[in-house]
């Protein structure tokens, strides 16, 4: 069985799995570790999505964009051929901070706890504010050559991603905030 995979790997490398990833002695830098709980968390924060939906809450797009995006760019990453992208560190300590940041205000406020309006604000230009640093870890990678990938895939993936966070988490601040969060009658 394991040799089928493997000869199913070998000539179709996009189906590299996160077992692959593990046993591949291409991943035994001191990056592996932070990277593979990153993808991992990314599957988790699908849970953010279902307890949405559980609620019978509307699942916004930039939910459901997010979360399927990052972990898409996540697991590229892992099942990369190079190990050891000079951005991806970056990419991971500040996510593990706004995440740590916005889902405790989530557990907060969903405990029933009431925070200023100006907090939910803040946690939102907090995320731009990350999406403005991923753009600038990807340039600086790239422009000094330490991006090192060599995947043009991945990095113009990065680039994507993160551009469109900007879009999006910019549209969402401005909208909450100059906008006054109100829907319309016709929503």
């Amino acid at each position: 069985m394991w040799d089928a995979h493997r000869r199913l790997a070998t000539t179709h490398p996009e189906l590299v799995t996160l077992v692959d990833i593990v046993r591949s002695p291409a991943y035994a830098d001191l990056t592996f570790y932070p990277r593979f709980v990153f993808t991992l968390s990314k599957i988790a924060e699908f849970g953010d999505t279902v307890l949405i939906l559980l609620r019978g809450r509307p699942l916004r797009f930039i939910q459901w964009y997010h979360h399927v995006l990052t972990y898409v760019y996540a697991y590229m990453e892992m099942a990369g051929t190079y190990s050891g992208n000079s951005a991806v560190a970056g990419f991971v300590v500040v996510n593990a901070i706004v995440h740590t940041i916005m889902y405790g205000w989530y557990a907060f406020s969903t405990a029933g706890f009431r925070t200023p309006a100006w907090f939910k604000h803040m946690i939102s230009l907090i995320q731009v504010v990350q999406m403005f640093f991923g753009c600038w870890l990807i340039y600086i990678a790239n422009h000094k050559q330490l991006w090192r990938d060599n995947d043009p895939v991945v990095y113009f993936t990065a680039t994507g991603m993160y551009g469109s966070y900007i879009f999006l988490f910019g549209n969402m601040l401005l909208t909450n905030v100059f906008g006054g969060g109100k829907k319309s009658k016709k929503e």
